[in-house]
């Protein structure tokens, strides 16, 4: 019996001679019979048998592959920061399978880790002609969750027909999918900007956390009615701690007495997660404006039962503060004057007008003003101090104003 290995051209590089007792298996390391590792390439092995009366067998093994060649594999992504929230923006990631050689590859595998517990979380394998070199990964596991926000890395390896089993090197991937947590407080808790030197300024504060960077925010004041934007901040990146407002809106107009302006902090962060707080209410305190002859209160949000004088209860709770007010004003004559929008006929608004601010009168000298200090006027829309032709204009003009006369 004789073994032996014969390259493509048929040359016998390596030879066994087995004797009349052939052993049932042999090893070998790819060396030639000059003891040299041989070339790459395909090679045979051959057994052949000849026995006293000459008769020969053979048998081989072709396509013996000799490879010493290392195959480079790694893996890169199109991001490195995902947020899986389906709001169709960096929701997942295109990683690439890079191979400088495909010849005889017959596996490959791609491989999810979670960092923080070590384990694999999503995994994809391919074999033989079926082979792909990119998959996307949308942020989910082997079973279709979503997966914790963290760090996770991305590998590959495969396994070629010469037993060479490369491994690439990592990647990391970040997922963002909860949006940024903050809170919003402001002091002083009543806001007073009528120039006295008492709470005329507001100061807000912002804490704001998230994994990721601050892309753009937004912080807004609105009218009352919560319908329109009365004065905005905003900006790119971080979220500035404090920011101090003086009361005067967008349109140059200042904030009214006794009311209170919803606020709207939006922030968004630099994989798309978005969030909305809506925090309390800002209040405004009765404003005094300094006037030529002394000094008037203006105040919109004293409320009356529809296309009457009666005062609701809200209403009342306003004029108590006023009530406060002007007790401190103890010198001056008071007149209250009511005015309205021009929706309705002009005698119409006259005299409700006219009842609204008897009303608001009454009530006052119930909360200890003296009678003797105070009266009451009612104009209708003769002195609008804003356009009647939208609503918001309209909704200015209803009003009731005290005006404080040095006695």
């Amino acid at each position: 019996w004789i073994a032996y290995i014969e390259d493509v051209s048929g040359n016998v590089v390596k030879t066994w001679n087995l004797g009349t007792d052939p052993v049932d298996s042999i090893t070998w390391g790819g060396l030639g019979d000059d003891g040299k590792l041989l070339p790459d390439g395909n090679y045979n092995f051959v057994l052949k048998g000849e026995d006293k009366a000459g008769n020969i067998f053979i048998t081989n093994i072709k396509g013996i592959i000799i490879s010493t060649k290392l195959r480079n594999l790694f893996v890169k992504s199109d991001v490195y920061e995902i947020s899986p929230n389906n709001d169709g923006y960096l929701d997942k990631a295109n990683i690439n399978i890079i191979i400088d050689d495909t010849n005889g590859l017959q596996k490959l595998n791609v491989y999810v880790k979670d960092t923080k517990n070590d384990k694999v979380v999503r995994q994809w394998n391919f074999e033989g002609d079926k082979i792909l070199t990119n998959v996307y990964w949308d942020g989910t596991d082997n079973a279709g969750n979503v997966v914790w926000d963290g760090v996770y890395v991305v590998y590959a390896d495969a396994e070629y027909i010469d037993g060479n089993k490369p491994v690439s090197p990592p990647i990391q991937l970040k997922v963002d999918a909860t949006p940024p947590q903050a809170k919003v407080s402001f002091s002083p808790p009543l806001f007073s900007p009528d120039g006295d030197g008492v709470n005329d300024e507001v100061v807000f504060t912002f804490s704001v956390s998230d994994d990721s960077e601050i892309d753009e925010w937004s912080f807004k004041i609105l009218t009352p009615d919560g319908k329109r934007v009365f004065k905005e901040f905003k900006g790119k990146g971080a979220v500035p701690s404090e920011i101090t407002w003086d009361g005067v809106g967008d349109n140059g107009d200042t904030v009214d007495s006794a009311e209170e302006y919803p606020l709207v902090f939006e922030i968004k962060d630099k994989l798309g997660n978005k969030n909305v707080i809506r925090p309390a209410v800002l209040p405004t305190d009765i404003l005094i404006e300094v006037t030529p002859y002394g000094y008037k209160i203006r105040v919109n949000s004293i409320e009356f039962a529809f296309g009457s004088a009666e005062v609701t209860p809200k209403g009342l709770a306003i004029i108590k503060r006023v009530a406060e007010k002007l007790k401190k004003f103890g010198g001056y004559k008071i007149r209250v004057e009511g005015h309205t929008d021009n929706v309705g006929s002009y005698d119409y608004n006259l005299k409700l007008s006219k009842d609204r601010a008897a009303s608001v009168m009454k009530e006052l000298i119930k909360l200890g003003i003296d009678k003797d200090r105070i009266s009451s006027e009612g104009f209708a829309f003769d002195r609008p101090i804003a356009p009647n032709d939208t609503e918001e204009g309209r909704a200015k003009n209803r009003r009731v104003e005290f005006l404080l006369i040095k006695d």
